[in-house]
């Protein structure tokens, strides 16, 4: 199965998925390491990626998802992924996909952004805010809350689709 946990930048994806690898089940792959050189040095420029920027960042990490249908593990997958069709990009021709929606508020995504140490700059946020599309398919996570208890609803509800 694969679990994509999805939402702006400093919604904790990342940081709930890392420690879904404490749980012999699973590998977390994160979206970041995917992206070409030429797409993270315009992001960290400022300026926004297009979807011909996207479309081979999303194709490869689905490419790379395909390659492992075989594995013993589950993956867990930080990704913006803020596009309906950029989800169905991520899991095209992929069984047992879901994805986990990380709904934060617009005042935790910028203090959240403000301190920490990525190549995604602040100016870019709002667009990702004002960008992401909502779909009945989505499992919501609110994370305003502290990580642990974050962690541990992502955690139950995705034990509930293995089981």
């Amino acid at each position: 199965m694969y679990f994509f946990f999805i939402g702006p930048a400093g919604s904790g994806k990342s940081t709930i998925a890392k420690r879904f690898n404490k749980l012999k089940l699973f590998k977390h792959i994160e979206a970041d390491e995917f992206h070409s050189k030429n797409n993270i040095s315009k992001m960290s420029k400022g300026k926004k990626l297009s979807f011909k920027d996207r479309k081979p960042w999303l194709s490869k990490i689905n490419l790379f998802l395909k390659s492992k249908k075989n594995s013993k593990f589950h993956y867990i997958i930080s990704c913006s992924a803020l596009k309906k069709s950029y989800r169905a990009i991520l899991s095209y021709k992929l069984k047992d996909c879901y994805f986990f929606y990380f709904k934060c508020s617009n005042k935790d995504l910028f203090s959240r952004n403000l301190k920490r140490n990525h190549f995604f700059p602040i100016s870019l946020l709002n667009d990702q805010i004002d960008s992401f599309e909502y779909s009945n398919d989505l499992i919501t996570i609110k994370c305003s809350n502290n990580i642990r208890t974050v962690y541990l609803e992502s955690k139950d509800k995705v034990l509930k689709l293995l089981s």
